[in-house]
């Protein structure tokens, strides 16, 4: 089975209530924790449909990738909309298309806990879920949260430090509290107040336990329509802007965490994600081409690619970000497909045809490269390797993580084009230990066998 993305969820069968738990207000460093990353076509997760096939989740993240990620990252650095009128900004990445190729994360909120699924988006910053009273909320499979249940929730007033400083955030016209609105690239939107509760986490260590955050800052939405998924109750942002829960956390993590993915062979194999003490920073690493605290997204010096052993030469700053924010390459694990600008993915694409020992497939439906293939021709090597030559650090990345082998009859590079931003996305990302110090502004990137 082959399998795109993957799905936060903390193992633990035990209560919550019953478990040993770390408070960020109470201990400050020298404190790591865990959680297991599942991905949603695998038989463990809750998503798990056997009937979708790897050729109809190739051709959603084909038309996803085109449309809305794209669009999202080229609009956000065009406009700047003032928050204080409470008018509808674009700040978040689309949550929504294709449910295959989104994450969940599951943890608990308020006093006492509820358990809650919201989307995992590192390009978003704020966490906000569906709340009571809801004027208007879309389908979802879990009850909607209501916060007057909760002894820990409260709303924060308009004359907050913190109104104004979230993106869409401003004073309500209607009464003396903090309100969001957010538009996303896809017509979707989310409209509520800006709260603060208690949001606590299962780890996966050998001795479970919680990781707890209190007066955590989100978005108790109260109008909420569009393409979400019925599986999520919100959006979780981690990107590195003010408010969303990384930077809330990242005092505590002391600005570090990691991720490995696993390469989808196995269908009951997972991925970790580890933060603090625990992150694994191995390996070379490269610096943010822009430092921490200047945008949200993780931003990487990409200044050349190889195919085999022969350097490509494309031109240098073809993908470099300009001194008007455009352009440049995001590291990022909500795309699936990596995008390249275009002309430096034109240089790749003809060199990747000339060494491949296979016939390409003209797939209408499809927009990516691919190849008449299976699995048996990926391992006998007739399609070669890449490697990403960032700023200190030279990235081998294995065939097995540069193309998908689709019903082993095509083999299709998991790559397109772009007239904007370049993206590193999650495809190419497998079975590597991508680990992050925000404090020193470095990523660490190393090749290894996510499954062990």
């Amino acid at each position: 089975m082959n399998i795109f993305i993957f799905i936060f969820l903390f193992l633990s069968l035990a209560s919550i209530s019953n478990q040993k738990s770390t408070s960020l207000g109470t201990k400050q460093g020298g404190h790591g924790f865990s959680v297991e990353l599942i991905h949603s076509h695998s038989p463990q997760s809750p998503m798990y449909n056997p009937n979708v096939t790897d050729f109809d989740l190739w051709v959603s993240i084909n038309n996803y990738q085109s449309d809305i990620h794209i669009k999202y990252f080229k609009t956000k650095t065009k406009r700047n909309l003032t928050s204080s009128s409470l008018k509808p900004t674009i700040t978040m990445r689309s949550p929504v298309s294709y449910v295959g190729y989104q994450y969940l994360i599951m943890f608990s909120i308020g006093t006492p806990q509820v358990q809650v699924h919201a989307i995992f988006d590192t390009g978003s910053k704020l966490l906000w879920l569906q709340c009571l009273p809801c004027s208007k909320c879309y389908n979802q499979k879990d009850p909607l949260l209501d916060p007057s249940k909760s002894s820990s929730y409260s709303l924060l007033p308009c004359d907050s430090a913190i109104c104004g400083k979230i993106p869409g955030s401003g004073c309500s016209a209607w009464h003396d509290i903090c309100e969001y609105n957010i538009w996303y690239a896809d017509g979707s939107v989310s409209t509520g107040d800006i709260a603060e509760d208690d949001i606590t986490f299962l780890t996966t260590e050998t001795d479970p336990g919680t990781f707890k955050m209190p007066n955590t800052v989100f978005g108790c939405g109260h109008y909420n329509r569009g393409s979400f998924n019925e599986a999520s109750q919100g959006v979780l942002g981690m990107s590195m802007g003010p408010y969303s829960l990384l930077s809330q956390m990242s005092g505590w993590i002391k600005g570090r965490f990691s991720y490995c993915l696993v390469d989808n062979t196995n269908p009951f194999s997972t991925s970790q994600m580890l933060f603090g003490d625990k992150a694994i920073l191995i390996g070379n690493s490269t610096p943010l081409a822009v430092p921490t605290g200047k945008v949200e997204w993780y931003y990487l010096s990409l200044l050349d690619i190889s195919v085999g052993t022969i350097k490509l030469n494309i031109p240098p700053g073809t993908f470099q970000r300009d001194a008007h924010g455009e352009g440049g390459l995001i590291l990022d694990t909500g795309t699936p497909l990596t995008r390249l600008e275009r002309t430096g993915y034109e240089i790749l694409e003809k060199k990747v045809r000339k060494m491949a020992d296979l016939k390409v497939a003209p797939i209408q439906s499809l927009s990516t490269l691919c190849f008449f293939g299976s699995k048996s021709d990926l391992d006998a090597g007739k399609l070669p390797s890449l490697t990403f030559h960032f700023q200190g650090l030279d990235l081998y990345l294995s065939p097995y993580s540069v193309y998908q082998v689709l019903g082993n009859r095509y083999i299709c590079m998991a790559a397109l084009p772009s007239d904007s931003f370049s993206i590193f996305g999650s495809l190419f990302q497998r079975n590597l230990n991508i680990g992050f110090d925000l404090y020193q502004n470095r990523i660490f990137m190393y090749e290894t066998n996510c499954n062990n």
